[in-house]
């Protein structure tokens, strides 16, 4: 056991753990810049429908 140990390098060091933990952490950016890009379509989307409907409010006062 001891052979085996002794002549093992190892394939995985240090370095690769590092670069494990930099794609995980870049993975995860990524979600969250997704998820934010989502939220600020979606309140775009809000306030183009808000100011549709008091361009139309707008326009039946002006009718009147």
């Amino acid at each position: 056991m001891e052979e085996i140990i002794d002549g093992y390098d190892g394939v995985l060091g240090s370095v690769h753990g590092v670069l494990a933990f930099g794609i995980m952490t870049l993975l995860k950016g990524v979600t969250e810049l997704a998820e934010g890009i989502e939220l600020v379509t979606i309140e775009i989307e809000e306030v183009n429908r808000e100011q549709s409907e008091a361009a139309e409010a707008n326009e039946n006062v002006l009718k009147s």
